[in-house]
C-alpha cells in the first residue's frame, strides 16, 4: 500500500494535548513518490521519505530539506488501512516511536488522516 496522495487530518495530538479543530484545517500532508510536504498554515516542511522495510509497526524516516525541521531526520511509525492513515512522529528526538499514543512524557506528535479524493 502506498502513502501517495494528499492526506487531511481528522485528529492530532502533540505531547498529550489534543490540537484544536482550526489547527487541523490548516494541516495538509502530501506524498508524491519519495517526496513529502507538510503544510501548516502558510509554513511548509518538505523533504524525502525513506521506508524502513520489515519494521513492525511499519516505519519511515522523514528527511527534511525545507522548513522548520530542515536538516533533521524525523523517525516515525505509521498504519495504513485503505484511505485511513495513522502516524506517530518523534519531532524532538532520534528514537523511533513505539506506539500511536502521544503523552507529555514521550513528546510525540500523533495524527489520524483521511485520503483526499482525487
Amino acid at each position: 500500500m502506498s502513502l501517495e496522495g494528499i492526506w487531511e487530518p481528522t485528529e492530532a495530538v502533540l505531547e498529550g494535548n489534543q490540537l484544536p479543530e482550526d489547527f487541523l484545517y490548516s494541516l495538509i500532508f502530501k506524498v508524491e513518490g519519495t517526496n513529502f510536504s507538510i503544510k501548516i498554515g502558510g509554513d511548509v516542511d518538505a523533504g524525502t521519505i525513506k521506508y524502513i522495510p520489515h519494521a513492525i509497526p511499519q516505519a519511515l524516516e522523514l528527511s527534511s530539506t525545507e522548513g522548520a525541521h530542515k536538516g533533521k531526520i524525523i523517525p516515525a511509525i505509521y498504519k495504513l488501512t485503505g484511505n485511513y492513515l495513522t502516524v506517530s512522529i518523534n519531532i524532538h528526538g532520534s528514537t523511533r516511536p513505539t506506539s500511536f499514543i502521544s503523552t507529555p512524557e514521550n513528546k510525540l506528535f500523533t495524527a489520524k488522516y483521511t485520503k483526499k479524493s482525487s
